[in-house]
């Protein structure tokens, strides 16, 4: 950088020394230096465009943290105010300091103040989300992207009497009466890939929205993370993790894991949870998530826990068409469109992984898994075939999957078996044709929509 400005400086004055001297004497500085000299300006801006990505995103992460320090210090809206604009006074003093402005140095300004503002109109948000209007509407499009999951109709209802309730409560709180003594702590209980976490996210995002967490962020972690190996470790490594959830919510998946025979760590991770819980119950929401089973034999096993969580959640294995949905959502999201040979191919994939699950059945987790298994074989079919227009990078065929239904599928084409899709609100039933790219319908009886994209062996 030294060597750089130095060039840039003397360049002229060494050029125009050359220049002075006469023809006649043969005499001319133009040697290596020189030509270093000559073209120092290019190098520069050639360097100065290869490092410029990482420095913004160094920027952008330092930004980041100073977002999260303005939040921790709880500075008034004022304050920050003041801030910003005296950041705008000294980047608008520092650039007219040498009487011009570069377009390298416009650009920069304007992103600097760019994410300055942004991290001053996060503040204010924060600070007075619940005094304007803006929480309602953002409840309600967490609320839509809820909707937006497939299937589990009853998790969802349980969610929003959730909010509901913690609305009410914050009615009651904004009228100066006193909150109904609850608390939010939860019990997720499901088989793998049923979407916990997921909801967990958005309950964090309502709650935030409501203003009952400042932040609504969700810290995962599981038996690794809180319990330690050395006697005397484990209650500082829980405190920590608890410490990194604090106006947001801790999710311990498989939480059933924390209690076993003959061990005390554990049992020191339960403790330290539960004192925590009563000491933070304004600043922190826990919820634990498990199978069925071991999550009922955890909440029992002690009286503090079973004190603490009031609010039980059940999600459901996904049925075979919603598993088909699953997997049409990501094609989508992947610019993908699947040919009726291999929607049809699809329907009987899941109906024959579903009737056959057991107890470690993955939900939709088994769809990611089918998914990335497709797009590989279509890597490959497209390889052998050197086709690689528009149409065959997005389109997937039959052959794109491998399935254990193959012979049932055969069947059912052999007999010419018809396929029907069922109106989940009255259960009126219409015939489906894998040709049909619609992914919802009007009900003719109930006037509700229904999903059509796949159909329901019946």
């Amino acid at each position: 950088g030294f060597y750089g400005v130095y060039s840039l400086e003397h360049r002229d004055r060494l050029q125009a020394l050359n220049r002075s001297y006469k023809k006649e004497t043969g005499l001319r500085l133009h040697d290596a230096i020189t030509d270093y000299l000559d073209n120092a300006k290019d190098k520069i801006e050639k360097l100065h465009d290869a490092v410029a990505p990482n420095v913004r995103d160094g920027l952008d992460r330092s930004f980041g943290e100073i977002a999260r320090v303005i939040d921790k210090l709880e500075l008034s809206p004022l304050v920050v105010s003041f801030y910003e604009f005296l950041t705008r006074e000294v980047c608008e003093a520092f650039a007219i300091m040498d009487g011009s402005i570069s377009s390298k140095e416009n650009r920069f300004i304007h992103y600097l103040l760019k994410q300055i503002a942004a991290v001053s109109q996060e503040h204010h948000g924060a600070a007075g989300r619940f005094a304007s209007g803006s929480a309602e509407e953002n409840l309600e499009q967490v609320l839509r992207e809820l909707d937006e999951l497939v299937g589990i109709e009853e998790v969802k209802e349980k969610i929003k009497q959730t909010a509901n309730f913690a609305r009410v409560q914050q009615l009651r709180v904004g009228q100066g009466m006193k909150p109904i003594s609850s608390n939010y702590h939860s019990v997720y209980t499901g088989n793998p890939g049923t979407g916990k976490t997921s909801v967990a996210r958005l309950m964090g995002r309502i709650y935030r929205s409501l203003g009952v967490l400042k932040r609504g962020h969700l810290v995962e972690c599981d038996r690794s993370a809180l319990v330690a190996e050395y006697v005397g470790q484990t209650a500082i490594k829980t405190n920590a993790v608890i410490d990194s959830a604090l106006d947001g919510i801790l999710f311990i998946d498989e939480a059933y894991s924390l209690v076993k025979d003959h061990e005390d760590y554990g049992r020191e991770a339960i403790d330290t949870l539960i004192k925590r819980m009563e000491d933070n119950r304004d600043r922190l929401i826990v919820i634990v998530a498990g199978y069925p089973e071991p999550m009922k034999r955890f909440i029992n096993s002690n009286p503090g826990l079973h004190s603490r969580f009031a609010r039980f959640v059940d999600f459901p294995d996904y049925q075979p068409h919603e598993l088909c949905r699953i997997f049409g959502l990501m094609c989508r999201k992947n610019s993908l469109t699947l040919a009726p040979g291999l929607k049809e191919k699809v329907l009987h994939h899941f109906n024959f992984l579903f009737n056959e699950r057991g107890e470690n059945f993955g939900n939709a987790r088994l769809v990611r898994n089918c998914f990335e298994a497709v797009i590989s074989a279509q890597a490959n079919r497209l390889a052998r075939e050197a086709k690689f227009d528009h149409d065959a990078l997005t389109r997937l065929t039959e052959d794109d999957l491998d399935s254990p239904a193959e012979r049932l599928l055969a069947e059912h084409r052999r007999g010419r078996k018809p396929y029907f899709v069922k109106c989940l609100h009255c259960g009126a039933t219409y015939s489906w044709t894998p040709e049909l790219e619609f992914v919802e319908a009007s009900c003719t009886r109930c006037g509700k929509t229904y999903s059509s994209e796949y159909a329901q062996i019946l």
